[in-house]
């Protein structure tokens, strides 16, 4: 079982929605997944979702999730969500992750934030999540990646557009349904996580490519 961990010192720029539109989507194509929640809060209820939520709040409960997915030989996917502003978690995550997601959103200090965290990790990868669809907006807003691409080409994913209705996933009672807005956020940001997976096993020495 291969480990994709969403990270990154700033709170509010979608780690949460994410590792569950993730988990979701992988779901969605077949691929068995599961969320591990680390931050301290209720533990949310998986009993009308297409993937598990597994309990990494603790240390002895993310060391027992890490060790089940290091033992697990088959093609699933554990997508933890590593919380804001906490370092050390950081660090932990990403020493074990297959893949490593630093969401960022477009304003200057989530740019700010997630290229130090860039700089941190080497291996990571950028994700501007919940991006303007205004085309004002998005015009004004491309010069952040550009800005992020001179500093770290080709480490830099596709935006995802933003949709209200991926915050169903943080409802402690999530009734299942997702509206198509919020299934088609799935599926994408899946298959960007499905792409890199699948690079990185396949050309370990180089960074891969979204196209």
């Amino acid at each position: 079982m291969r480990i994709v961990s969403f990270l990154g010192r700033k709170g509010g720029v979608g780690k949460t929605t994410n590792a569950h539109s993730a988990a979701h989507g992988l779901s969605m194509v077949g691929i068995p997944a599961a969320y591990v929640m680390t931050d301290d809060r209720e533990l949310l209820n998986d009993e009308k979702r297409v993937y598990s939520i597994i309990d990494g709040r603790t240390v002895t409960q993310l060391e027992k999730a890490i060790a089940t997915a290091r033992q697990h030989a088959g093609a699933g996917v554990m997508v933890i969500d590593g919380g804001g502003n906490r370092a050390v978690v950081d660090d932990l995550l990403a020493s074990i992750s297959n893949l490593i997601l630093l969401p960022f959103t477009a304003d200057d200090d989530s740019v700010y934030v997630v290229a130090t965290d860039l700089a941190k990790f080497p291996q990571a990868f950028a994700l501007p999540s919940n991006w303007p669809t205004n085309s004002k907006a998005v015009n004004i807003d491309a010069g952040y990646i550009e800005k992020l691409e001179a500093q770290f080409p080709e480490r830099i994913l596709p935006p995802i557009p933003a949709t209200h209705a991926i915050r169903d996933f943080v409802l402690s009672e999530f009734n299942g349904v997702l509206l198509p807005p919020a299934q088609r956020y799935c599926r994408t940001v899946a298959r960007q996580v499905a792409v890199l997976l699948d690079a990185a096993s396949e050309q370990p020495e180089q960074t891969a490519k979204v196209a």
